[in-house]
């Protein structure tokens, strides 16, 4: 096959693929266009049950606040507790007050290197996630490149980790760190790694206190981007489904459904060392303390909250969503917000979120999350009542297409009557070739109407999962 046979053959091919694909274009969006019907009966259905399970004045309010607001109704309205960063601003404050008193000019912050170090275990763990991806299968000198360089980054920010260790903490120069263990393992020292009563003899106690503080930040965080991820991971998934349309799922998402698995980990590990850390320190935590009702991470509470908002377990079972989506502050009063660290996380736990009154003995986990449950069943059933009408319009305008490109070639077939001086230009299997084209469009055109014509046929909706007669 020579160069110029292959191009014509390829040619050939996608042509007629293509082809197939237009002649097959309006039976294709006609079941689509049922498929996208039936989806959005189910949608209505679940709808419908949730709101039979809501007080009618809830529900009438909620309507209301939908109509008036914006896409932020989405967003939860509980409380956060304070993120490391306000923690961290809390902290300097305190430290430049403190300099300022002791007219100290020292320019280690005690914040800073905890904060530092936190980020150089999640530093550790990227490399030890690297490690075990090169190891069976080094990937080229790319993948290996990049590990070197993590690898000797790591190794650097070891070094001047413990620089900054014995500055801030002098006391420590007489205590045996062992050092030299490898860069994956290498411990880092913190208060959190001694035993309490090791803090007294190295004068750790005051920055025991600022990383039991960061931590309970981290450990914050690092559920607010597990919460995050989980969310990404679920809304991959159904993006790389089969499409209603018909289009298949592409390989390219199943990647960054790997990418955000190992952020879900990542985010995962992070909470477990902080709840180590805390754990160590022994803070109290609890709904009244400042740390909040953080508890163990178990494999069983990293699940998408999705999974439980599309079977409605949060009414009636409120144990049935793990404690990662109900982890938020629904008690106490409203106060004015506080300055300093203490401030910051009491301005947090003394904010509440309201309960209707008239909810009475109605079992929900609280307003919060009936409201985002309620606008996500909403917000998909409006979605499917979208596809029905984009599909019944991209099925008439099928139609129409079919029937221009019908008189396209009825304008070709008789040009040649326009003048008999230039009926030689159109021979007479040109013209039988122009009406056949014509014919086959006009066939298609009138397949395309007619399933236009069922489509719009007015019919009663059958219930969802019945089967649906179509042609």
């Amino acid at each position: 096959m020579g160069h110029g046979h292959r191009r014509d053959t390829l040619t050939d091919v996608m042509n007629h693929f293509n082809w197939t694909k237009t002649r097959k274009e309006a039976r294709r969006l006609f079941f689509a266009y049922f498929d996208a019907t039936k989806e959005y009966q189910r949608k209505e259905l679940e709808l419908q049950e949730i709101e039979e399970d809501l007080p009618p004045n809830y529900l009438l309010q909620l309507r209301n606040e939908s109509a008036a607001r914006g896409p932020e109704q989405f967003l939860s309205a509980t409380f956060q507790a304070p993120t490391k960063s306000q923690i961290l601003v809390a902290i300097w404050d305190i430290e430049d007050a403190e300099a300022q008193i002791t007219q100290s000019s020292s320019s280690h912050s005690e914040a800073m290197f905890i904060n530092n170090a936190i980020d150089l275990a999640d530093l550790q763990y990227q490399v030890r996630v690297k490690q075990v991806e090169v190891g069976p299968n080094p990937g080229g000198d790319g993948q290996r490149r990049a590990l070197l360089l993590m690898e000797e980054r790591v190794k650097n920010r070891i070094g001047e980790h413990f620089s900054t260790l014995l500055r801030v903490c002098p006391e420590l120069q007489e205590a045996d760190l062992v050092r030299g263990q490898p860069l994956t393992t290498q411990k880092l020292y913190l208060p959190s790694n001694f035993l309490p009563r090791d803090l007294p003899k190295y004068k750790l106690e005051k920055i025991a206190k600022k990383e039991a503080q960061i931590q309970i930040a981290e450990a914050h965080d690092a559920l607010r981007r597990l919460r995050n991820a989980l969310g990404l991971k679920e809304l991959l998934l159904q993006s790389q489904r089969k499409h209603v349309r018909g289009y298949e799922q592409n390989t390219r998402a199943k990647g960054f459904v790997v990418i955000a698995e190992k952020g879900i980990k990542r985010q995962a590990e992070a909470y477990r060392r902080a709840w180590k850390a805390i754990g160590n320190l022994g803070v109290q935590v609890g709904p009244d303390t400042a740390a909040g009702d953080l508890r163990p991470l178990l494999d069983d509470d990293i699940v998408p909250l999705r999974e439980f908002s599309e079977e409605r377990r949060f009414i009636g079972d409120n144990e049935g969503v793990p404690w990662i989506w109900r982890l938020m502050s629904i008690n106490g009063t409203e106060s004015e917000p506080g300055n300093g660290v203490m401030g910051t996380v009491n301005s947090w736990n003394n904010e509440g979120v309201y309960v209707p009154a008239d909810w009475g003995d109605v079992p929900c986990l609280h307003s919060s999350v009936v409201r985002l449950a309620w606008l996500h069943a909403q917000a998909s059933r409006d979605r499917w009542w979208e596809e029905v009408i984009l599909l019944k319009e991209e099925l008439r305008r099928v139609g129409e297409s079919f029937t221009h490109r019908e008189m396209e070639w009825i304008s070709v077939a008789d040009a040649a009557h326009i003048n008999g001086a230039d009926e030689a230009r159109l021979t007479r299997g040109a013209k039988a070739y122009a009406y056949r084209q014509a014919a086959v469009y006009k066939y298609l055109a009138s397949e395309a109407k007619q399933r236009y014509d069922e489509a719009t046929r007015p019919y009663k909706p059958k219930a969802f999962g019945s089967s649906m007669d179509v042609k």
